[in-house]
């Protein structure tokens, strides 16, 4: 566990980390915002055809209980989320380069934080706490759980060599990107689409991500660094 974080994140590689990655989406995605039927989940656990193909990522809080999870979807023969938004299409004009190579992309996705653990919720706004998202300030110190599961993504991403980012995201999430200086990242494909809510559909660079990290936020990207580097931190097992 890094110094200021009171998160722990794990790879979740057995059935049983999995199944608990499952059960805190169910909670989130099903019972509380109801983008999910329950009936289509009746084990009380909400997955899909991608997480066969999913790197599942696991966040523990002080206590060792699991409050957040994320996954990093690989390209597989069935591509990814973002690409099967019905009636949508990705639009790729925006880049400056050319559309990446699909070996090197990943897209993270089902990012979801147990309502006791997000912001303004009878807990302290790890991260948060010097700085407001859309403020001007730049938050800096320690990360709320949410910021360290897209700590988690990047650094499973690098470890795997993977160089581009699709998200398709609603816009408090691009905002906390954005107050926390890396938020230029990210390219819109398009414009917003009602999928689990009005969300919009991004494409990020890996590297420029750790680039704005350092440049406009330095004292966060000296965290963003320390995490991504930090061998107490493999992101390998629980």
């Amino acid at each position: 566990m890094l110094a200021n974080c009171p998160y722990r994140f794990v790879i979740a590689d057995t059935e049983e980390l999995k199944n608990a990655c499952y059960r805190i989406r169910y909670q989130v995605y099903v019972e509380e915002f109801a983008f999910e039927s329950p009936e289509e989940h009746p084990d009380g656990l909400e997955h899909d055809q991608y997480d066969e193909h999913a790197v599942h990522i696991l966040a523990y809080d002080e206590s060792g209980a699991p409050v957040g999870t994320a996954r990093v979807v690989i390209d597989s023969g069935i591509g990814f989320p973002i690409e099967h938004i019905p009636d949508y299409d990705l639009n790729f004009e925006s880049l400056s380069n050319e559309k990446p190579a699909r070996q090197l992309c990943f897209e993270a996705s089902r990012v979801a934080v147990l309502r006791s653990h997000r912001r303004g919720n009878s807990r302290p706004a790890y991260g948060l706490d010097e700085g407001k998202p859309g403020s001007g300030d730049k938050p800096e110190g320690t990360f709320e759980v949410v910021v360290g599961l897209f700590m988690a993504i990047f650094k499973t991403a690098l470890q795997r060599r993977l160089e581009w980012m699709y998200m398709i995201t609603e816009d408090r999430v691009f905002k906390l990107c954005c107050a926390y200086g890396f938020g230029d990242a990210f390219k819109t494909l398009g414009p917003k689409v009602d999928y689990h809510g009005p969300r919009a559909p991004y494409l990020a660079s890996v590297a420029d991500f750790l680039d704005l990290a350092r440049k406009n936020n330095p004292k966060f990207g000296r965290l963003v660094l320390s995490f991504l580097t930090a061998k107490d931190e493999p992101l390998t097992q629980a």
